[in-house]
């Protein structure tokens, strides 16, 4: 626990000197929220519900969204892919920790800053300008405050995994650009897939990338009703568990391939 706290401090720290980054990221994510506000707008137009859901509810999702799209652990991604291609990988297989749990230290030091210096500001100005006008219980606020952390650590899960296939493919770009949409599409970050044909629907089920955004979701504006979230949120533990175990068996791989490589 020592060892988490010390390497999250520090990655917090050093997000600090990203001041004009960090602002700019800021107003992308307001310009981004307001600009889905008018989008679901425009799209109910006349109609108040439309695939059993309100336009407030779509309101809050679409905001939401955003807020949890800051936890993406991109900065994780590109540090391993830099390791990776630069040999600094197994250098750090010599450090007196695991190395996946100090880049998940790392990128939880990264994200408790994003939270505060961005997650914030924007959960004030979706309350102060965007106020869906739900009345959110305590209960579901919690509910969704655990989906999105399980939601959280199956894409930290499945970034890690796919980072370390760098290790043994010479080209993961195209990979990664892969991976990029089909969280998009799939998770729900942009269009819920409720939304979705029923042939992209039945292809949803059987993905873990629903879990990742949706679910806390729907959990939140009301989709998903309290008494139905336990289920969904076992089969977030679930797919969490299955990533961790496929994480762990290519980490050995891969860790006693580099080490035979660095002698």
């Amino acid at each position: 626990m020592k060892q988490f706290l010390t390497i999250s401090q520090k990655a917090f720290k050093r997000m600090a000197y990203y001041k004009a980054q960090n602002l700019l990221s800021i107003f992308t994510a307001l310009l981004g929220i307001l600009m889905m506000q008018f989008f679901w707008r425009a799209l109910y137009g006349e109609n108040s519900v439309i695939h059993d859901t309100s336009v407030r509810q779509m309101l809050l999702y679409s905001s939401m969204s955003w807020f949890l799209n800051l936890f993406n652990h991109e900065e994780m991604q590109n540090e391993i892919l830099s390791d990776v291609k630069e040999g600094n990988f197994i250098c750090k297989l010599l450090y007196p920790v695991n190395y996946l749990f100090y880049m998940f230290s790392k990128s939880c030091g990264c994200h408790l800053w994003s939270f505060f210096f961005k997650g914030i500001p924007m959960l004030l100005f979706i309350l102060l300008f965007v106020n869906p006008g739900l009345n959110l219980s305590a209960g579901s606020i919690l509910l969704f405050a655990v989906s999105a952390i399980l939601g959280n650590l199956i894409l930290c899960a499945l970034i890690m995994l796919l980072s370390l296939m760098s290790f043994t493919w010479i080209e993961t770009s195209g990979l990664f650009m892969l991976k990029d949409i089909m969280v998009t599409i799939f998770s729900g970050l942009i269009v819920p897939t409720w939304f979705y044909p029923q042939i992209l629907q039945r292809i949803v089920n059987v993905l873990p990338f629903q879990y990742m955004l949706q679910v806390p979701l729907a959990i939140l504006c009301g989709r998903i009703a309290p008494d139905r979230a336990g289920s969904y949120i076992g089969m977030q533990a679930v797919w969490l568990l299955a990533m961790l175990l496929l994480l762990g068996l290519v980490w050995k791989k891969i860790a006693q391939k580099a080490e035979s490589l660095g002698g």
